[in-house]
């Protein structure tokens, strides 16, 4: 697969049940476009050591 779009991030304060205020970060990915490649080399790879595993 091919992804297109974005990564976000923001920081935020969480308040904790003992009154304590951490703060943390969100994270966001936007995906514009995606594309399925056919002829993915990964894959072939994975599948291969599937195979062979299988034996």
């Amino acid at each position: 697969m091919r992804l297109w779009g974005r990564i976000q991030s923001r920081d935020y304060q969480k308040r904790l049940s003992n009154g304590e205020v951490i703060t943390r970060t969100a994270y966001e990915v936007s995906i514009s476009k995606l594309e399925y490649i056919e002829n993915d080399n990964n894959r072939q790879k994975e599948e291969e050591e599937a195979v062979e595993t299988n034996i």
